[in-house]
């Protein structure tokens, strides 16, 4: 992935990380999504906030402001070609 800086957004970037992005991908690819959750944890401001926002709170977060990490567990589909 290539961020285009004369584009001054950080929306581009984050595009391929969002779980959407993901599931089309991974279909597309020939792969079967087996199980598909948020892991439930918020890590944005980690660099600023540091262990000053335990664990615990930063699941409470993710409630809220969602989840920083996605969990996929994937298979071969069905007549999907092998490269």
């Amino acid at each position: 992935m290539v961020l285009n800086t004369a584009n001054r957004t950080v929306a581009p970037a984050m595009t391929p990380f969002h779980p959407s992005w993901w599931r089309r991908n991974f279909r597309e690819n020939g792969f079967a999504i087996v199980r598909d959750e948020p892991m439930g944890m918020f890590c944005t401001g980690h660099m600023v906030l540091g262990t000053r926002l335990p664990m615990a709170q930063r699941e409470r977060l993710a409630k809220w402001l969602g989840s920083a990490h996605h969990l996929f567990v994937l298979k071969v589909a069905d007549g999907a070609v092998t490269r």
